[in-house]
């Protein structure tokens, strides 16, 4: 495996002390969830998250009422409403448990402790929401965004109609949205109906929370590789303007190690937001595949002539140094062939066997000259 040195060091390594610096500054979202027992919050959460906290998380006891489950590296705090039934005098211990947390974590002025949403879970085919469960949520909504999720959605024409029941009896229900959802595939006699409604209601929930939690967010659910995706693309935008500015005024063809910081911080950032559990070595496979045939940009002083030459408008280099709109290209091509390569990866397309091949190192290049090819 080839090991890239950026004349300070070996570049992994400085990926490696990026990404985990990433992680260690990412904070959490935090979530609760809620709703009567046996409407399948345990289900909506495996299938909405990369770990489901209630069976494999440490489950701390705020009060009788509530505990919250959280796992050691992982940017995602769940709390779950203990044996939320209709029951007046429990709803109320409950809320005022919420509102002490939300208090807590005002009193120490700490945006990691936050509490960003709260799912409340009704089962589809019951087809009844109380005017307790409306007033809870609404209780609850002065305080954080809640979205109500039907689950278990076998017939979605049912489904919608509870939905518009809903909305028709509770007009000032304060619910920020009213989801549905199957969370795993149902077997309804030989005939499968598959899940869905998991990866929209982390979508839109993603746009409930505040931009510090978004990152965490998107590490944390499995659901919607787009999300994944589109956050991604975001952080190359900004990426390629710094570098831009960066490389303002010209930089020195042979000695460019200005951008290596960026696009390693780059790198390590996508890597954050995409969440997988991967290896140390799948790791430093998908990183030395990239950066050993299209990401040799990266190490500035390895870039050629015969590479700037695909890039519109930009020609052969001049005078030995390259501009802050070049950079910025680069750039720009080396974070969409690193997203695309976490999109494969995520999605099962790759794997560590793969990119240890020939084949697949020479997609990876062709994948990287054809973004520097489109770029205007």
């Amino acid at each position: 495996m080839m090991i890239l040195n950026d004349g300070k060091g070996n570049i992994f390594e400085d990926f490696l002390k990026a990404f985990q610096k990433e992680m260690k500054e990412m904070g959490h979202a935090n979530l609760i969830i809620a709703g009567r027992t046996g409407v399948g919050k345990s289900t909506l959460i495996n299938a909405a998250f990369r770990k489901n906290l209630a069976e494999t998380g440490i489950g701390k006891p705020v009060t009788d009422e509530m505990r919250v489950y959280e796992i050691e590296g992982y940017p995602l705090r769940l709390y779950d409403t203990v044996g939320f039934e209709l029951d007046p005098e429990k709803q109320r211990k409950t809320i005022e448990t919420i509102k002490q947390e939300c208090k807590r974590a005002e009193r120490l002025n700490d945006p990691d402790q936050f509490i960003h949403c709260m799912w409340y879970c009704v089962l589809s085919n019951s087809n009844r929401l109380e005017q307790v469960e409306v007033d809870f949520i609404n209780e609850i909504a002065e305080l954080m965004p809640v979205v109500v999720v039907l689950t278990q959605v076998i017939t979605k024409k049912q489904a919608e109609a509870f939905k518009n029941q809903i909305l028709k009896d509770y007009p000032g229900i304060k619910a920020k949205n009213i989801w549905l959802v199957l969370a795993q595939d149902y077997d309804d006699d030989d005939r499968i109906k598959p899940a869905f409604g998991v990866d929209t209601l982390v979508e839109f929930s993603m746009g409930l929370l505040p931009e510090a939690a978004q990152k965490a967010w998107c590490n944390a659910q499995k659901a919607s590789i787009k999300l994944k995706v589109d956050k991604a693309k975001k952080l190359v935008m900004t990426t390629a303007a710094a570098s831009f500015g960066e490389g303002y005024m010209p930089l020195p063809f042979a000695d460019a190690t200005a951008l290596v910081p960026t696009q390693i911080g780059m790198i390590a950032g996508i890597t954050a937001i995409f969440g997988m559990d991967i290896s140390k070595s799948l790791m430093r496979a998908i990183v030395t595949s990239l950066l050993g045939t299209a990401g040799t940009t990266l190490a500035g002083r390895t870039i050629v002539s015969n590479l700037l030459k695909l890039i519109p408008g930009v020609g052969t280099v001049v005078g030995g140094t390259i501009n802050g709109a070049t950079a910025a290209l680069l750039t720009t091509a080396l974070g969409e062939t690193y997203i695309k390569i976490m999109e494969m990866t995520a999605s099962g397309e790759l794997n560590e066997k793969d990119l240890g091949t020939e084949k697949v190192q020479k997609q990876i290049h062709e994948m990287f000259i054809d973004k520097l090819k489109k770029r205007e």
